[in-house]
């Protein structure tokens, strides 16, 4: 799997329109699964990004469509490296987070392989992992 910047400029406009909760309250996160061309798979919302990732998570598995080796992982928040775990065992090969990503976050993705990309925005985000999959 692969992305694009603009891809990822697509990813996050779809997820900020997919959010009702956080329109309504501004008090939620969000996790999304996206496909390489930016198109979001899914979206969960809690007050927490771990709680959102986990009702993603719960989501596949209970469609037996675990692992997501051509999905990747928005977060709202930060990547922390529970997350990032997350998104390993999951197989999803790429993340992307609103927020900054932890000194261990960004250990473990380089460890794995996983794509980091994190401080995502609509003119593009930082790279801390796996930039071989990122592409212009």
């Amino acid at each position: 799997m692969s992305i694009s910047l603009d891809a990822v400029s697509v990813c996050l406009n779809s997820i900020h329109s997919d959010q009702p909760i956080f329109s309504r309250t501004g008090g939620s996160h969000a996790c999304a699964s996206f496909r390489g061309d930016g198109s979001i798979d899914c979206v969960f919302e809690d007050v927490g990004r771990h709680n959102a990732f986990d009702k993603m998570v719960g989501y596949y598995l209970e469609s037996g469509l675990i692992p997501k080796p051509g999905f990747g992982a928005f977060v709202s928040g930060r990547a922390s490296f529970e997350l990032v775990q997350k998104c390993i065992r999951g197989g999803f090969p790429i993340m992307i987070a609103i927020g900054a990503p932890s000194s261990l976050a960004v250990d473990i993705s380089n460890e794995y392989g996983l794509t980091l990309g994190c401080f995502a925005r609509d003119d593009g985000l930082t790279l801390f992992s796996g930039v071989r999959r990122v592409v212009e």
